[in-house]
């Protein structure tokens, strides 16, 4: 037992240095690979067994997700009006969820109460000169003069009263202020903005931070996805993804979400969310078990064993997902063939054994 301890331990020690030394002064990682194939490593430790699989061909179901999701207002509206006036209440803050119907803000409407009772005044002296002149018997010419006379002021009331409502300010939808440009207790001109809203009819969500679109490159625009957070589940769909850039990072994917109520209060906020996309069946690949795949630094490598001996095989490997037993593959690229054993790992008996 001691003996074979030792012959571990040294085992271990030497492919650590030596790994690390070749991935590091070799001119290129091919010959790195080279030069631990012919001769550190040329034969299995006699004593010790493997976990072994096959390299084959077979379907790898591919399961992506993506972290972290911000939500996208589509449309901003200016509240702005065509008269002057004064700002005497806000009912809500920035970047609270209101619903449509809520009132916002109150402007003092001083100036245009006045006007109302101004302009109803007017209205009731010429109903009363009407009047007089029916009475009276005036031809029906005169009469009717000033039968229109009444309308057109009873119109002017109308739209007096109408623009007394404007200043009450309510939500024309589902939305947010996103800025108070005139403070309470300020002034206004006619055509300022006030403040500004965002809205949307379907919420736009999107990956808050630069994604690594590699693992996105078999996602396609009208796939589905699962987005799970606090609230619950929401099924959305991709409506774009931006373009990668030269290294593969720094993209977004853009989803649409149909049901904006589901999302009760969150629908304008920032949410920590992970969108889950449907599997994607890519068939006929070349897949490893992902147990087998190892790192040095950059490098990607597995070990493989071949005629009694166990060797270093540099691999390029692409999408990761599920083999048809359930088991987690990367679909090999490069480095591989199909047939070749790659060791998983020693076999337990022996790990209990040391």
């Amino acid at each position: 037992m001691k003996t074979i301890r030792r012959i571990l331990i040294i085992a271990s020690m030497m492919f650590s240095v030596i790994t690390a030394l070749l991935f590091t002064s070799c001119g290129s990682k091919e010959e790195a690979i080279k030069e631990i194939d012919s001769e550190y490593f040329s034969k299995v430790i006699e004593g010790i067994k493997y976990d072994t699989a096959t390299v084959t061909r077979g379907t790898l179901y591919e399961k992506v997700s993506e972290d972290t999701m911000d939500i996208l207002p589509t449309r901003v509206k200016e509240f702005k009006f065509n008269f002057d006036g004064y700002v005497n209440e806000y009912h809500v803050k920035a970047n609270k969820i209101l619903k449509k119907g809520d009132l916002i803000a109150e402007l003092d409407d001083k100036k245009i109460s006045h006007d109302i009772m101004m302009q109803q005044f007017k209205v009731e002296r010429q109903q009363v000169i009407y009047n007089q002149m029916k009475t009276k018997g005036q031809n029906e010419k005169e009469i009717k003069v000033q039968e229109l006379e009444v309308k057109i002021q009873e119109e002017k009331l109308k739209k007096l009263l109408k623009d007394k409502e404007k200043h009450k300010i309510y939500a024309p939808v589902n939305c947010y202020i996103t800025d108070f440009y005139v403070r309470k207790g300020n002034s206004f001109k006619a055509g300022e903005t006030l403040f500004k809203a965002s809205y949307s009819d379907k919420p736009i969500i999107k990956t808050a931070y630069a994604a690594n679109l590699v693992k996105f490159e078999n996602i396609n625009i009208g796939d589905s996805a699962v987005i799970r957070q606090r609230y619950g589940e929401y099924e959305v769909k991709v409506c774009f993804i931006s373009s990668r850039n030269d290294y593969g990072r720094g993209g977004s994917i853009f989803f649409t979400l149909d049901d904006e109520s589901s999302m009760q209060g969150s629908i304008y906020e920032k949410i920590v969310a992970n969108a889950e996309f449907e599997s994607k069946e890519l068939k006929n690949k070349l897949i490893v078990p992902e147990l087998a795949v190892k790192r040095n630094g950059g490098i990607r490598y597995v070990e493989i064993l071949k005629d009694g001996s166990k060797k270093i095989r540099y691999v390029d490997c692409g999408t990761v997902g599920k083999d048809e037993n359930g088991v987690m593959c990367y679909e090999v690229l490069s480095g591989l063939k199909e047939g070749d054993v790659v060791i998983l790992g020693i076999k337990n008996k022996l790990d209990n054994e040391i």
